[in-house]
């Protein structure tokens, strides 16, 4: 009877022990509504956003890698990568293509954060949470692609990294839903799982000066919208 009795408060305590730890994990929409929030509210960040890409789900397979920043000073943000830049200024958007020469306007406030890497927002509408775990300073959530979700996304696993004293992002995984060539050493494509990893550090460049909206775009007397002596020949698009 003794035995039974124990193995039953054995039992008891370690499912109340396991509640309590359940409960101290951070939930991810609570940490990434934090993390939107240190970035819409920060009034300056200067970011280096690393994006490697690797085969295989673990491993340091690195076989492409590139760079792009995501700077923001009081109202004006920009983010570069590859050739095109995107700058939000209170008044309006310029989507810049440097390879297409091509400048577009979009009159009023645009949310730019929603077209760069550390925007959280779209994550829980087409992921469900399937574990958390604090690693010292970070707080790492990995989800799931949502069963019922039927556009075509190319992750259906991502693990989020965050530090955990000023809620910035650290790292992303994002994994492949489907397998993708790769190009071994002897020049032959094998298709493969890969997996896409976002490095976000602070930017050792400094931005020396703010961009403006007169930087790109200006009006002449009468009004009319026309690009700045830099970019004539460039191609505006309105």
């Amino acid at each position: 009877m003794k035995i039974i009795l124990k193995s039953i408060l054995c039992a008891t305590f370690l499912l109340i022990n396991s509640n309590w730890l359940n409960a101290q994990q951070p939930k991810a929409s609570e940490t990434l509504a934090k993390v939107g929030e240190y970035y819409k509210s920060a009034k300056t960040y200067n970011l280096e956003v690393e994006y490697n890409m690797y085969r295989g789900y673990t491993g340091n397979n690195k076989t492409e890698s590139y760079k792009s920043t995501v700077y923001k000073n009081g109202g004006v943000t920009q983010m570069k990568v590859f050739n095109s830049e995107i700058l939000q200024f209170p008044e309006a958007q310029i989507t810049i293509n440097n390879q297409d020469k091509t400048i577009v306007y979009r009159q009023g406030a645009v949310n730019t954060l929603q077209e760069s890497p550390i925007d959280m927002s779209t994550f829980l509408k087409l992921y469900d949470e399937v574990s958390a775990k604090i690693e010292g300073n970070t707080i790492v959530h990995e989800l799931v692609l949502k069963q019922q979700i039927n556009v075509s996304i190319p992750y259906n696993r991502i693990k989020i990294y965050i530090d955990r004293d000023n809620y910035t992002l650290k790292k992303q995984e994002l994994f492949l839903s489907i397998k993708v060539p790769f190009i071994d050493d002897n020049g032959e494509s094998t298709d493969d799982e890969g997996r896409m990893e976002i490095v976000f550090k602070p930017n050792p460049e400094a931005i020396k000066r703010t961009p403006k909206l007169q930087d790109y775009v200006k009006r002449d007397s009468n009004k009319k919208l026309q690009l700045a002596k830099a970019y004539t020949n460039y191609t505006l698009i309105k």
